[in-house]
This record gives C-alpha cells, sequence and structure tokens, in this order.
C-alpha cells in the first residue's frame, strides 16, 4: 500500500483537518466497528451530514447545486477520500459524488430532483461500474439498446460498490 501525499496549501490542510475532525467526533472507529458487529448497514444520519458538508456535490457545478470548496473539487474529494478511509468510514462516497457529478453535467435539469436528493444525502447513489479490462477493450458488461421510447439493459455488472445500501444506480453500458 502507498501513502497518500498531497502538496497541500494552508487552505487544503484546514478543510482536510476539518473533515479528520469532524469524522472522528461524529462517526469514530470504535463505531463503526459497533456497527460492523452488529451487522448494521449505512449510518443514514452520518450519510445526511457527509452531504450537509458538501462532500457528495464537490464534483458538481455550483448551477446545479454543487461546488468545490478549495479551488478543485478532484483534490477536495481526494481528500476527503483520505480522511475516510484514514478513520475507516464505510459508504459509498466516491460513487455517488461520481453520479452526482454525471446528473449534473447533464444540465437538462430532467434529474434535477434525484440530484437535490443526492446532494441532501435522502438518496444513496451508486455506480455500476464497468470491468476496465473489457472496456478498454470495446467490450462492455452490460449494453443498453433503444426500442420504443424505452432503453433495455442487457449483462451483468460485476463491480458495484454499496449495492445494498443504494437507493439508485447510475450503469455504465
Amino acid at each position: 500500500m502507498y501513502p497518500l501525499h498531497l502538496d497541500l496549501n494552508e487552505e487544503q490542510a484546514l478543510f482536510a483537518e476539518t473533515a479528520r475532525k469532524l469524522i472522528e467526533w461524529r462517526s469514530p472507529l470504535s463505531a463503526v466497528r459497533a456497527r460492523a458487529e452488529e451487522g448494521a448497514g449505512l449510518d443514514r444520519a452520518q450519510w445526511r451530514r457527509q452531504a450537509e458538508l458538501g462532500w457528495l456535490g464537490l464534483l458538481v457545478p455550483e448551477s446545479s447545486g454543487g461546488g468545490c470548496l478549495t479551488g478543485s473539487g478532484v483534490l477536495d474529494l481526494t481528500i476527503v477520500a483520505a480522511e475516510l478511509g484514514r478513520l475507516v468510514q464505510p459508504g459509498p462516497v466516491l460513487p455517488a459524488a461520481l453520479v452526482a457529478a454525471a446528473l449534473g453535467a447533464e444540465g437538462s435539469g430532467a434529474h434535477a430532483g434525484l440530484l437535490a436528493g443526492i446532494l441532501g444525502g435522502d438518496v444513496v447513489a451508486t455506480w455500476c461500474a464497468p470491468d476496465a479490462r473489457r472496456w478498454w477493450d470495446g467490450r462492455a458488461d452490460v449494453i443498453a439498446t433503444r426500442g420504443d421510447g424505452d432503453v433495455v439493459l442487457d449483462g451483468v455488472a460485476r463491480y458495484v460498490p454499496d449495492a445494498q445500501e443504494a437507493d439508485v444506480l447510475l450503469v455504465c453500458a
């Protein structure tokens, strides 16, 4: 395993320290272990707190309800992911942020309610990630075809992080 070394400016370092302290305070490792031993799922209250902090919207344009904190959404999300990983936090923060980014980039407003639900923490989203080896070879795990105004999906998505916790899935096809 390789340690993550980020060259953070003062504002980014403060963001990382704040995220770490909030996670330690609101969801200490002892609480995570207890939930795991109980077989409990995602702590929805903790999920909503992460959403309130803006972590799920770091890759979403401000015009769609998101925004980054220190000038780079990717770096901000990397900082959040590093702190979540350091403190062994469950939940699909990265996949949900990617789904939110896709919906925010769509821009038509057709999914504005869904995006608002994700950004508000009321909806847990994840994605059905493609198998990178097959994807780059021009083969997809899931094929989407249009017909009679519907889209039909055919195939198997082998990697769906936190599927058991998700309310919605973004399928890469």
